[in-house]
């Protein structure tokens, strides 16, 4: 309905290729006469309705934020990060939407939103949906340790994306850092067992077996 509504060429941002595909799908169903676009994983094929990652949207908002008059942020808490808020300060786009059942950030960063997006339009709290949506529930953190293989694989990984980065004089804290660190990781064998190092940390530390290990003992 935002989209009809808006009745401008659109891009639509997700963190990952899942949703990226799941978008896509959903996107294809709904306007089935018309072409959509995918920016990330591999692709790179911008039209006027467009799913890409904000990975791939931060390299090239540069060049793509004056086509697009609508924004979608699927997940819309990853956008005040360092690497991803230049999305929306690159774009002119007038309509803004952001998704997400997780507004708040632990760094704070979330009150940027307003200023990103927009300001809160519609609100829920887990607590209304019981009974509709939701089971009763309670909340309960449950903490997990990384197994001491997990540890060593996780800092080995580490050392090595960092060993690089200082050689080539590379910082992560801002977006341009992480450009480099893209570009290297396309042009040399060096850069791009940096990159797979960083990649592997990221899953061990964002989707490490231990949680699969906790939820089997919950369940």
């Amino acid at each position: 309905l935002a989209l009809c509504w808006a009745g401008r060429e659109s891009l639509v941002l997700v963190p990952t290729l899942d949703l990226m595909q799941q978008w896509y799908a959903l996107l294809r169903l709904a306007f089935p006469q018309q072409e959509i676009g995918l920016l990330g994983g591999g692709y790179h094929e911008v039209m006027p309705l467009t799913v890409a990652t904000y990975d791939s949207a931060s390299r090239h908002m540069e060049r793509l934020g004056n086509r697009f008059g609508t924004l979608i942020f699927d997940e819309a808490h990853h956008l005040p990060s360092e690497f991803y808020r230049s999305i929306a300060e690159d774009a002119l786009a007038p309509y803004r939407l952001g998704l997400t059942a997780t507004p708040e950030r632990s760094d704070g960063r979330h009150t940027d939103l307003v200023e990103l997006i927009g300001p809160t339009v519609y609100r829920k709290q887990p607590e209304e949906l019981i009974g509709a949506v939701l089971a009763a529930f309670r909340i309960q953190p449950v903490w997990v340790e990384l197994s001491a293989e997990e540890r060593a694989l996780y800092r080995q990984a580490l050392d090595e994306r960092n060993q690089f980065l200082k050689t080539q004089r590379i910082g992560l804290g801002s977006l341009q850092g992480w450009n480099r660190f893209v570009m290297c990781s396309a042009r040399t064998a060096e850069g791009r067992r940096a990159m797979q190092a960083h990649q592997q940390a990221r899953r061990i530390a964002l989707a490490t077996p231990a949680k699969l290990r906790a939820l089997a003992e919950i369940l």
